[in-house]
């Protein structure tokens, strides 16, 4: 050992060392940690407009898909949420769902508005694992009763808190 460099020198410098190995361990985590909340907020946010965009496709599914059968602010809420889905989508992190989202936004491969209701159905439901399983579950079960009453009434006017507009 160098005679001048001391014990106390080097216990000071292996603690300066280990502190630092240590703050930079703790950025990394967090920045990790960030960033999984930031995918996992995407996600979520796609999720529930992909959800309300379902919602406001009931009517063309009701028409068949004839959108001149279909109230024209209907029409701009369906057109509207569907752009607004697309931005979050284009500026999300995680791409997995990007396809199916994209396909359910912009292609005409679907042979009526029912087939790409039930597109919108299964991307949900895939999502809503990563969102939000439990609700999943919950508003799976309504959703599919409601389009049961739905196809047997669809003069009836439903009523329900959240699907008031």
């Amino acid at each position: 050992m160098d005679p001048g460099i001391s014990k106390e020198a080097i216990g000071f410098a292996s603690v300066v060392g280990a502190a630092a190995v240590g703050a930079v361990a703790t950025a990394l985590v967090q920045a990790f940690r960030e960033k999984r909340r930031r995918i996992r907020a995407r996600q979520a946010d796609i999720y529930y407009r992909l959800m309300m965009l379902r919602t406001l496709w009931w009517p063309m599914v009701l028409n068949d898909g004839h959108a001149d059968r279909v109230d024209p602010r209907d029409r701009r809420a369906i057109h509207d949420a569907a752009w607004q889905l697309s931005d979050v989508v284009r500026s999300a992190d995680d791409r997995s769902d990007l396809k199916d989202i994209v396909r359910i936004l912009f292609s005409e491969e679907f042979g009526t508005a029912g087939d790409r209701y039930a597109e919108m159905e299964r991307v949900i439901s895939r999502l809503g694992q990563k969102a939000n399983p439990n609700y999943v579950a919950a508003t799976h079960e309504v959703s599919r009763a409601n389009l049961e009453r739905g196809m047997e009434h669809p003069e009836r006017v439903f009523s329900a808190p959240a699907g008031l507009i």
